[in-house]
Formats: C-alpha cells, structure tokens, sequence
C-alpha cells in the first residue's frame, strides 16, 4: 500500500472512530444500537404515536398506533437510504399500515 492508501486509510479510522462516538450518543437516546432500521422506528413511534413490539421478531409488523383513528392498527415500518423499487413485506402477514 503506497503513501496514498496509508493517508485515506487513516483519515477513514478517524472517521470511523468519531461515527462510533456518534452512533453511542444516538443509542443512548433510543435504547438500542444506532442501526438506520432502529432509528425509523424511533422516530416512526414519537411521531405517529406508535407503541413498537417488544419483539423484533414480529412477522409482518413492528408496532401499533397508541392513539386517532388509527388506534390498535398494526404498521410495518421501514427507512430505506436509497429508493431501488423494492418493499419489505410478508405477504402471509400483511400489516394493516
């Protein structure tokens, strides 16, 4: 590995190292790890009023609506960090939203 690669190799640690720090604060804050998947649920759960499953394991559906119309509705909730046409669902276990 050349000059070139040792010095985008060590700004990448130090990236990486601040991202960790990062990625333990946001944890703090919605009580499990920083994952994109567990941070839209976060956010889906505090802006929709949606209480998320305990279980991760939930086939079709991470959580209900707590409050409105919605109340007691099942919703799957996903963040993509890229549209590529795709949809994560189980079509035996469909959830209402």
């Amino acid at each position: 590995m050349g000059t070139y690669g040792v010095e985008r190799m060590s700004r990448l640690v130090g990236l990486v190292r601040k991202r960790n720090e990062i990625d333990g604060k946001i944890a703090s804050v919605i009580g499990c790890p920083a994952e994109k998947d567990h941070v839209g649920k976060f956010l889906a759960s505090c802006l929709f009023d949606i209480e998320i499953e305990s279980s991760a394991t939930e086939a079709g559906f991470d959580g209900r609506f707590r409050s409105g119309s919605l109340t007691d509705c099942t919703v799957n909730i996903k963040w993509y960090a890229k549209w590529e046409g795709l949809l994560d669902i189980k079509p035996g276990r469909l959830a209402d939203f």
